[in-house]
């Protein structure tokens, strides 16, 4: 503790003799320590120095101190970095150096506050700046002016590369790949990507994710690249299930009930709005088997499309597994019972 009070201390005394053209002091309100593992804002990979200050009134939430000094700005873009407590992943957030530049030598403060746009898998970062009342980063994007321009370039790039051979199953092999790219934007671009290969590549990217399947990235670009390729266009889901085995519906029902939620939630759309007989087949005696109740519900959830295409011979015959499932249910999964009757 002496060690860090004397750097403190010496910090000090450093800005008190200082020109403050030369630095700009920092603040980020907004900081949730029960998401996020940690924050880092960095310009060229390099740190800037910064600390975490947790309000003892509210301890999940934290504000984020820091000090930027001129002569570490080699680039016109600083990246705020939070990395997932759950997850070998991170959200980033890009602000351009025009956006805090006037701070330098003004004596005020900046203050920016991270929010959440939408809810759930789906929700957006953002950095709005307290001080000219605007955002100025979003995730995933650059803001330029008053209009956002979207990182598609990464996802142009890919697919332009990709497709140079007219889509042949070389190129698709290196979307999948781009999905485990260091950082977040490219492995966006990737998925966006992969979710516009066309169908007749669907056994590549399932064998690539039986190969693969420990890798989070991978798992994870695969499941939501599969759910917007039936969110854009809903008529695809017939040719898409001719392209699947039964290896690869078991293998997606594996995702649908993966112990990370943003696998799960991803992994159960696509089943949902494929509504394949098979799966309805594999999953309800899954849900009879497994004590996790979440996956429990995801197995039912899945299977409601799938059930409506059943004779009902083929229904009495899951009728067994259906009732113990319900046994351990709880309020929540029991519900979606009333939508699984003969």
């Amino acid at each position: 503790m002496a060690g860090v009070a004397a750097v403190a201390l010496g910090l000090f005394i450093y800005l008190q003799q200082s020109s403050p053209k030369l630095y700009l002091l920092g603040r980020i309100h907004g900081f949730d320590s029960v998401t996020y593992q940690s924050l880092d804002i960095s310009c060229q990979r390099n740190s800037i120095l910064g600390r975490l200050v947790v309000k003892p009134t509210n301890p999940k939430r934290a504000d984020y101190d820091f000090v930027i000094f001129k002569q570490q700005i080699h680039s016109n873009i600083v990246t705020v970095s939070l990395p997932w407590k759950d997850r070998l992943e991170e959200r980033e957030l890009r602000v351009r150096t025009s956006d805090f530049a006037w701070a330098f030598g003004d004596y005020q403060r900046l203050e920016w506050e991270l929010r959440e746009e939408g809810r759930g898998p789906e929700s957006i970062l953002t950095l709005f700046d307290l001080n000219k009342g605007k955002t100025i980063a979003c995730e995933g994007e650059m803001i330029i002016g008053t209009s956002a321009t979207a990182w598609n370039l990464h996802s142009i790039k890919v697919i332009n590369y990709a497709f140079a051979k007219d889509g042949s199953a070389t190129n698709v092999t290196l979307i999948l790949e781009t999905l485990k790219a260091h950082d977040t934007p490219t492995r966006r671009g990737a998925r966006d990507a992969l979710s516009q290969v066309p169908a007749d590549q669907i056994p590549v990217i399932m064998n690539t994710l039986r190969r693969e399947i420990s890798n989070y990235r991978v798992k994870l670009g695969v499941c939501v690249a599969l759910a917007q390729m039936l969110r854009s266009d809903k008529t695809k889901a017939e040719t898409i299930s001719s392209k699947l085995t039964v290896n690869d519906i078991n293998l997606l029902l594996d995702a649908a009930g993966d112990s990370d939620r943003t696998v799960r939630v991803y992994a159960s759309e696509f089943l949902f709005d494929l509504g394949d007989m098979r799966t309805t087949k594999l999953a309800i005696p899954r849900a009879a088997r497994t004590k996790d109740d979440n996956a429990r519900y995801n197995w039912l959830f899945v299977s409601q499309e799938g059930w409506n295409k059943l004779s009902s011979e083929e229904k009495a015959e899951l009728v067994a597994p259906l009732n113990e499932a319900k046994q351990d249910s709880g309020p929540k999964t029991l519900q979606l019972f009333d939508k699984l009757q003969i």
